[in-house]
């Protein structure tokens, strides 16, 4: 997306070879050059909801009908076709969207032009921080190199204070940091082994977190120490680091340090107006669906609208997502999630019991599980809502299989992964798993398959929802592209018009995400904090539990969570 006029700027500038005047002018260029795709995406989105003339709106209708219809077949997976005749399907499905698309866009040009927000500049962005705040925004880009002359991959962080100007902190080779990443990453979403080698994995987490701060954190630490709320923009594979969860001292994470970390898409998300007003009315919150539920006994439990908590104790070791990274998406079975029953019930519980910042009462709610929790229920009633509350198994194969029906069909067959015209659209390997998701190959066509994937999510009118809570495995995480953030879950909750998003980055415990997601409504619905500091309290909470307890504080067992977008 980014041309090599913005890379040479940017690596004059951050490396003090241009006059320091010019650092604004280049960042500048930078924050119009982030998030191209979602702006576009966001924009249509928007037009299309706003729009009153009867053609977009039967236009939206028919893309919205293709695309569900191209998502229900990948999801499907091969069934019962040879593979030649589901590629043929899976080809038409894919023309017949694009076709819709193109006659949205079409229709709904002049709604998507003149978009205030995507002329936001670094003015702007700085007029909108108060005292004691700070922007950090990372950047990939190519940087100039003298032996041998060309230019390479690397990272770099601009810092901005209110009343002051631009800072840049070259940070390095982007192959080494992303190395760092990765290694860190592995460690710290690895499951805790009962007692041999817990140990061991700790203190190789803890060196491998000690690398990824020394190399991202540490050279802007000194420029923002003082600052209270630090706004954190990530790029690339940095948007997959939860900074709090990074360790800090002998046994502290940076969590514990007195700075607020809230993240954001890009800088725009700072200055007001970057998300509308309107909030919508209620709760619909939903856990532990009947996964194996057939879709016409889920389409019949859609309509109602209280509980249906299944009893039980949650068995051990309950994850929220599927654990392997390229299996086979056909055969793939999702299992019950007892405590996320009962995560729903405590939800509703603190929604009922308490008003939220604005004074809202707890009128308004949804609370689905068992046959209940179904993908035709989100869609219906996730429209208007204030919160929502997802907690199920989320799954996210971008980028991890080889594609369906090329090489050995016998051993490619039914992923859902890297279906024919999947690669071009990561929104189609992502999602969530809701009622009668394990009998999806069922669904006869039209019906809902109880997989709902990104790509759903991103066609639906989330514009009044200020919170969005995605309960289950690695609903942050996608594919990554630099300058453009994660294609998956997180982008379609921004598209669709939705706030502060409230998403793990990667695999969790049931029992301990019910813990976690507790501490979280008590602080944002009793304490009436922001997703920021409600995501920060809650993570500190059960990390100050286990220290009490004498466990482990290995960030697998707290850290998962995030939140990210603007406030509302």
């Amino acid at each position: 997306m980014r041309g090599s006029g913005l890379d040479l700027a940017l690596s004059l500038t951050v490396d003090g070879v241009a006059p320091p005047d010019t650092l604004a002018l280049a960042w500048g260029a930078l924050m119009r050059s982030r998030s191209l795709v979602l702006d576009e995406m966001a924009a249509r989105h928007r037009a299309v909801v706003a729009s009153r003339d009867t053609a977009v709106a039967r236009a939206a209708g028919v893309w919205l009908e293709r695309r569900q219809a191209f998502a229900h077949l990948l999801a499907r997976g091969l069934g019962d076709d040879t593979p030649e005749a589901y590629r043929a399907a899976i080809e038409r499905a894919r023309a017949a969207s694009e076709e819709a698309e193109r006659a949205l866009a079409r229709s709904s040009r002049a709604f998507r032009s003149g978009q205030a927000l995507a002329r936001t500049g670094l003015d702007e962005v700085r007029a909108a921080l108060a005292p004691g705040e700070a922007l950090v925004a990372y950047t990939r880009y190519r940087r100039r190199t003298a032996a041998p002359p060309g230019t390479a991959p690397a990272y770099a962080a601009l810092v901005l204070r209110a009343g002051a100007g631009p800072r840049g902190v070259a940070l390095g080779s982007a192959a080494s940091i992303d190395s760092l990443v990765q290694r860190w990453r592995e460690l710290a979403s690895r499951r805790l082994p009962e007692r041999v080698g817990r140990e061991l994995l700790e203190k190789q987490c803890r060196s491998a977190g000690e690398a990824v701060r020394q190399r991202i954190w540490d050279p802007v630490a000194t420029e923002v120490e003082d600052a209270r709320r630090i706004y954190v923009v990530p790029d690339a594979a940095l948007h997959l680091v939860n900074f709090d969860a990074l360790p800090v001292g002998r046994a502290e994470f940076l969590i514990e340090r007195p700075a607020v970390i809230h993240l954001l898409t890009a800088e725009r998300d700072l200055v007001p107006g970057a998300r509308s007003e309107v909030l919508g009315q209620g709760l619909l919150a939903m856990g532990d669906p009947d996964f194996d539920a057939a879709p016409a006994a889920a389409s019949a439990a859609a309509g109602h609208g209280e509980s249906q908590a299944t009893g039980g104790a949650a068995p051990p070791a309950v994850f929220r997502g599927d654990l392997s990274r390229c299996g086979d998406f056909g055969a793939l079975r999702w299992s019950r999630l007892p405590a996320s029953a009962q995560e729903v019930e405590d939800v509703v519980a603190t929604w009922r019991g308490r008003a939220d910042s604005r004074g809202a009462t707890g009128s308004g709610t949804n609370a689905l599980t068992g046959a209940g929790a179904t993908e035709a229920a989100f869609k219906r009633l996730a429209p208007g809502r204030r919160v929502i509350h997802l907690a199920t198994h989320g799954f996210c194969v971008a980028g991890s299989c080889g594609s369906l029906l090329e090489g050995d069909a016998r051993t490619s067959r039914g992923r859902l992964g890297a279906a024919p015209g999947a690669g071009e659209n990561p929104l189609l390997l992502s999602g969530l798993a809701l009622a009668a998701a394990n009998r999806r190959g069922a669904a006869t066509p039209g019906e809902e398959d109880g997989v709902v994937t990104a790509e759903e999510v991103s066609a639906l009118d989330l514009n009044g929802v200020e919170w969005a809570v995605l309960s289950a495995c690695e609903t942050g995480v996608g594919e990554v592209r630099a300058g453009e953030g994660v294609f998956g879950l997180r982008r379609a909750f921004q598209v669709a018009g939705a706030g502060a998003l409230i998403m793990s980055l990667w695999p969790v415990d049931d029992a301990a995400t019910r813990a976690w997601m507790k501490h979280l409504y008590e602080a944002r619905l009793e304490r009436h904090l922001s997703a920021a500091d409600a995501v920060r309290e809650a993570s500190l909470a059960a990390l100050r539990e286990r220290r009490a307890s004498g466990a482990s504080t290995h960030p697998f067992t707290w850290g998962a969570f995030v939140a990210a977008g603007a406030e509302r």
